[in-house]
């Protein structure tokens, strides 16, 4: 498949400039869509910066890429756009490299006589940076403000990451309710462990009960299970209608087994199962206009990936506890010795 324009776009924004106006304008634009971006900071009319139409690039398409090492630092054009040095693991936002007196900054073109590659090396001509993208030089207003910076190719998105500051509030929000939640399941269970005549519900849990798990379930685990297996099954993220659906579906489902009288463990596993039924044919159906490119078997195969090392897992082992436990109350002691040791891959309970 062709290199085309709009290929090397989805790979990386490259904008080569001043830092000016313009060009923060331009970048925030290409950050608020979602897609890879590079600055180099330059000055006006900037020696250090030529361009170049070699020919292996005019013949031929290639694709280059060797991004700044962390220890070359992030220029204050990227600070200001919360970027920050590339670690072993981890690249937060944009890479920005300011050019120092003693680098030097080739552009080439590609094939279709656009700039395509930069090249950034030092006073002995070591490489230092070599990229490739959609690279815009000493952009304008009127560039900054109509040019196209969304990434058609959803596969090469950045990956988003979460903000300190609403993880510790999530955080004290879980710990509030988790001890409310908690302190109310205790309470249930102890009056269903009494009988009638001792003000008990004689082995009954009041119905409501499983209305408590339902809101417990759509404001912790299913938040963050509709988000990525939407993500995953249709390349496009759940809009707060999908997250909308998908809570009403989980609370259904739990609603609806409220006779059976089942565990919490077993009410996320129905909560879940409904969301995921329910949400991912509605999510596709509903982007097919935004993703035409989209493959099915592909996005399908991640999604089962996904969630076998996520959900999948909570399942297996909740499973796995779940029959020890029923062995051990029953009396199976030997059995459940026998089961916890059946191998390796099955985990063993720590009780």
């Amino acid at each position: 498949m062709a290199l085309d324009d709009q290929r090397f776009k989805d790979h990386c924004l490259i904008i080569v400039g001043n830092g000016g106006k313009a060009d923060e304008v331009l970048a925030k634009r290409r950050l608020a869509a979602g897609g890879r971006l590079a600055h180099f900071l330059t000055r006006p009319d900037d020696p250090r910066v030529t361009f170049s139409a070699s020919a292996d690039g005019l013949e031929y398409d290639f694709f280059t890429w060797q991004p700044p090492k962390g220890t070359m630092g992030i220029s204050s054009f990227a600070r200001k756009l919360q970027g920050k040095p590339r670690t072993f693991w981890t690249k937060t936002g944009p890479d920005g490299i300011e050019l120092s007196e003693n680098h030097h900054l080739t552009i080439r073109y590609g094939i279709t006589g656009n700039p395509r590659h930069v090249t950034l090396t030092d006073e002995t001509g070591n490489i230092l940076v070599e990229m490739s993208g959609h690279v815009v030089v000493d952009a304008d207003m009127l560039i900054a403000e109509t040019l196209q910076v969304d990434v058609h190719n959803t596969e090469l998105n950045a990956f988003g990451t979460f903000s300190k500051r609403f993880v510790v509030l999530a955080l004290l929000f879980q710990v509030l309710w988790q001890i409310a939640k908690i302190s109310l399941s205790i309470n249930f269970e102890l009056r269903a462990a009494q009988t009638e005549a001792d003000g008990g519900s004689d082995g009954q849990v009041p119905w409501f009960r499983n209305l408590l798990a339902a809101l417990n379930w759509c404001l912790t685990g299913n938040i963050i299970c509709c988000e990525m297996t939407s993500l995953a099954f249709a390349g496009t993220r759940a809009s707060i209608n999908i997250h909308a659906v998908g809570n009403l579906a989980a609370t259904v489902a739990i609603m609806a087994v409220s006779p059976l009288q089942l565990s919490e463990f077993v009410l996320c596993v129905v909560g879940v199962t409904a969301m995921i039924s329910v949400t991912l044919p509605v999510h596709y159906y509903n982007t097919i206009g935004v993703n035409p490119n989209r493959r099915f078997l592909p996005h399908l195969l991640w999604t089962i990936a996904q969630i076998s090392g996520t959900v999948g897992c909570f399942v297996l082992f909740g499973l796995i506890a779940q029959v020890y436990a029923t062995l051990l109350a029953s009396g199976q002691s030997l059995a459940a010795t026998f089961f916890c040791r059946l191998g390796p891959p099955l985990p063993r309970p720590a009780w």
